[in-house]
């Protein structure tokens, strides 16, 4: 309003100025995780949100749907220069959800969540992204990079095969197989095979499993090719017996060798040997 001083000049007031102030902020996410990881093994993945304002961003959903191939999934979130969880600080699950207040500035959340991969999944990969919703009108959601880890197999196994180191002819003899998993991932379509020389007769045998093994094939037999194929998962075992007689008339040495073929290529094949004189 302007008011001249002179007598009988009304004062003369403006327009109406209306400027509707918006709240814009400018939400941040990354996302960071490895590029690989073991079955039977943790991931560790963790979400980092700031805000280069200008507008503060109050009560923020983060959420992240971490892949179901995934098990024992936990999380806990912390803020730093004013920013403030309002809710889901620590969690389980496969859905991670949280509410923060970020401040425009050097406010920041800090999300870390761990997980399991299943020794026995059968998934090669992870894709795994993140999502920040601000609550102020006009603002858009914000996702994070996207991180991707491949799956590596990787099962630790091992063959041991015992015997007598000396015996007669015309003896039984009796060959033990110990086959084990110490992990991390489990060991599928594992082949096992013993030509059993041909100076014993009368051969067979059986096996037994722990640690949930499984054997698909070649569990018994009463053949001098003894063939088995199993499943072996991490901390399983199989065991087996095989026994033969000796030729009557045989003398010399016997040389057994057990050996042990892992599906994947990439992984050596295992020998185990006995000699009996």
């Amino acid at each position: 309003t302007v008011t001249p001083s002179e007598p009988g000049n009304p004062p003369v007031t403006s327009g109406t100025v209306t400027t509707d102030v918006l709240n814009k902020s400018g939400l941040r996410l990354i996302k960071s995780g490895p590029s690989s990881v073991e079955a039977g093994k943790t991931v560790n993945y963790t979400l980092e949100l700031s805000n280069t304002g200008p507008g503060n961003a109050m009560n923020v959903d983060i959420t992240d749907n971490v892949p179901a191939a995934l098990g024992s999934v936990s999380w806990t979130a912390t803020g730093s220069s004013g920013a403030v969880i309002r809710s889901g600080a620590a969690g389980t699950g496969n859905v991670v959800n949280l509410k923060a207040d970020l401040p425009a500035g050097a406010a920041k959340v800090v999300v870390n969540i761990t997980a399991l991969v299943p020794a026995g999944t059968t998934a090669t990969s992870l894709n795994n992204t993140a999502t920040a919703t601000p609550k102020e009108p006009g603002n858009p959601s914000v996702s994070s990079n996207v991180v991707t880890t491949a799956i590596v197999k990787n099962a630790t196994l091992s063959l041991l095969k015992s015997g007598p180191s000396g015996a007669s002819a015309g003896d039984m003899i009796a060959y033990i197989l110990q086959i084990g998993n110490t992990g991390p991932s489990d060991a599928a379509g594992v082949k096992i095979r013993d030509v059993v020389p041909s100076q014993l007769s009368g051969v067979t045998w059986s096996s037994s499993v722990n640690g949930g093994a499984v054997i698909s094939s070649g569990a018994s037999g009463n053949v001098n090719d003894v063939q088995l194929t199993a499943n072996i998962p991490a901390g399983g075992s199989i065991a087996v017996m095989i026994t033969g007689k000796i030729d009557p008339v045989f003398t010399g040495a016997l040389s057994n060798r057990a050996t042990l073929t892992p599906a994947d290529p990439a992984k050596p094949v295992i020998n185990s040997e006995v000699n009996t004189i």
